[in-house]
């Protein structure tokens, strides 16, 4: 009947708009969704923004102070630099295919990088009597050296534990702190010996000895790379050094050689990532 005609077609109307409408709720809820995913999206990545200029800043504040405390014997910011590269190098490799691959997370590596300007910050309580001698030091004038290590570790405790987090605090204390303990037991300020000195530590020891003796002085000529190579040897073969640290210099002759033409972060990431290409 025109009756039913008519109320049939009034509900198929009515589901026509309630379908258009929902439609519509739906596109806008759509719209806006996108929308306030891409602010999300946009503050996130300038919190990541921010988040990556304060670790510049503090990195430079951190290299900017080593520098200083350095420069008091004679060294230079290129020792500060080079030093971590080799230490990057190092621990990088060791990530790829050893027993410390799962030690050597993302996070430990960025941290180990960072800590390793400070393993000498313990130096700013040496008088520079002593550090500055020209000649050999005296058995006292040594002992009082060498306690720059133990002095280095509770530095970085005492000014980073409340502005760093902990991860890094007690990785840059192990650096300062251990990097002169020596394989065999021989070493300071404890006497660690084998792998009771901390990875990052033996990492540490071996980038420092090998920038140390390539490194040109006002008193003496550095070493060839050749020349570094041989003493690092025979230093493992004395027990002094971690056999293995050393071995990733020799697996990756040619490298070495790189690093010392990169010397910024952004540089050096694509020096590694131009490596890592090269192994896929």
């Amino acid at each position: 009947s025109d009756l039913e005609a008519s109320i049939y077609k009034a509900r198929l109307e009515a589901i026509i708009c309630l379908v258009v409408v929902g439609l519509i709720i739906v596109v806008c809820v759509y719209l806006v969704f996108r929308n306030g995913k891409r602010i999300v999206g946009q503050q996130e990545e300038e919190k990541r923004s921010h988040e990556q200029r304060v670790m510049e800043l503090q990195y430079n504040i951190i290299v900017a102070m080593a520098n200083l405390i350095e420069s008091r014997d004679e060294d230079t910011g290129e020792h500060v630099k080079r030093t971590s590269w080799y230490v990057d190098l190092i621990a990088r490799e060791l990530a790829k295919d050893s027993p410390y691959k799962d030690q050597l997370t993302d996070s430990y590596l960025d941290n180990l990088w960072k800590a390793a300007p400070l393993h000498d910050i313990g130096k700013i309580k040496v008088s520079d009597t002593i550090l500055c001698k020209p000649g050999k030091l005296t058995p006292e004038e040594y002992e009082r050296m060498k306690l720059h290590a133990a002095e280095g570790g509770k530095i970085v405790y005492e000014t980073m534990s409340d502005i760093e987090e902990q991860d890094y605090v007690e990785l840059a204390h192990d650096v300062a702190k251990y990097h002169h303990e020596k394989w065999d037991g021989s070493g300071y300020p404890e006497g660690l010996s084998g792998q009771n000195i901390p990875l990052c530590a033996r990492i540490m020891a071996v980038a420092d000895i090998f920038s140390a003796i390539t490194e040109e002085r006002p008193y003496r000529k550095g070493m060839s790379k050749e020349q570094a190579m041989n003493v690092l040897k025979e230093n493992v073969e004395y027990g002094a050094i971690c056999g293995e640290t050393v071995q990733m210099l020799f697996d990756h002759y040619s490298e070495v050689d790189a690093i010392r033409d990169y010397m910024s972060r952004e540089e050096g990431q694509r020096y590694f990532q131009s490596f890592a290409e090269e192994d896929q």
